[in-house]
């Protein structure tokens, strides 16, 4: 028995030494694992709102310059997100889209029109108010998302979420009423922009329950559906205007295209690495990386821009920002 238990120490590790083997391993493994993760999520985060940042500021400066063509300018930003999702497709960078039903087809029809109408809408509020008061007013999705959600899907927002669409209501009035370059017209578009958002939203969560599709196939489709869609009305109702532009400024016109063609680029590469996100982060880091969007454009648009904040406009939107934040966690906690 003594040979017997000296030959087991022998050819057998000590419980000891086995714990310190284990402990190495799961620091070496931890080490390795949890930092690519980190560095993984702050690089997409950062991409995220670098590529939203720059859309917005270069959609902002050829608005400027063409505040008549709003829906030239949407559909310019739908051809280029058409010709890469086409490249991805051609490329395999993106799995291919098998045959849909009819059914599905049937509904991608009004989100590509949805789809159409809430970017249309968008820019046109961005031609005619500061980027920053857009950004405010659309911090204000939230509340037609709890509509939709509770007439359509019969979901009703909680307590808390409640509370915060109170504040932020108040905040978005608030700072509407204070600012110099309040129009109703733009703040109708930008309010029209966030019912097309919530209604497409609503009706992507029956398509992808009806039909297998996921989120980068279904941008895709909407964004060569929108194209489809828009460029004939846009070609109509605004070619003239967008000649009258060109015949003003000259070759001085060229620049102008090249940020709106840069402009839909960035807005392609932002819809998809927000999906990206999506698939990698829990729901509630989801929410607060998409809601603190709200301030950081807010921020550099008023710098970039030179535009004045008072202290009412500032009040204003800090509560719509705070009310859209806790809104955020308050859903995504359910």
């Amino acid at each position: 028995l003594r040979g017997h238990v000296r030959v087991r120490r022998r050819r057998g590790p000590s419980p000891a030494s086995t714990a310190t083997t284990m402990l190495q391993s799961t620091s070496k493994s931890s080490t390795a694992l949890i930092p690519e993760t980190a560095k993984g999520g702050i690089v997409l985060a950062m991409a995220l709102y670098l590529s939203n940042v720059s859309f917005n500021v270069l959609n902002k400066q050829v608005l400027e310059v063409l505040p008549r063509c709003p829906l030239l300018n949407t559909t310019l930003h739908f051809a280029v997100g058409s010709l890469i999702s086409l490249i991805a497709w051609r490329c395999k960078l993106q799995p291919p889209v098998s045959s849909l039903p009819r059914s599905s087809m049937n509904t991608i029809l009004p989100l590509a029109v949805l789809h159409c109408a809430a970017i249309f809408f968008t820019n046109m509020a961005v031609a005619n108010v500061n980027l920053s008061l857009v950004h405010t007013i659309k911090a204000a999705e939230p509340l037609y998302a709890a509509i939709l959600g509770f007439v359509v899907l019969g979901s009703c927002p909680s307590a808390r979420a409640l509370a915060a669409l109170v504040l932020l209501i108040f905040g978005v009035g608030f700072a509407s009423a204070g600012e110099a370059s309040f129009n109703w017209l733009g703040f109708g578009a930008a309010m029209a922009s966030n019912l097309g958002f919530c209604a497409k939203n609503v009706l992507s969560k029956k398509l992808q329950a009806d039909a297998s599709i996921d989120e980068q196939n279904l941008i895709s489709l909407l964004t060569v559906g929108a194209f489809v869609l828009g460029a004939p009305f846009a070609a109509l109702l605004e070619l003239p205007a967008l000649k009258s532009c060109w015949s003003e400024l000259g070759s001085g016109m060229l620049p102008t295209i090249f940020k709106a063609v840069a402009a839909g680029a960035l807005f392609h590469a932002y819809q998809i690495i927000s999906i990206q996100i999506l698939y990698r982060a829990s729901p509630v880091a989801h929410s607060v990386v998409n809601t603190l969007k709200r301030p950081v454009l807010v921020i550099v648009s008023a710098l970039a821009f030179g535009t004045e904040i008072s202290l009412r406009n500032g009040f204003g939107i800090g509560c719509a920002l705070v009310g859209a934040y806790l809104y955020g966690v308050a859903n995504s906690s359910k």
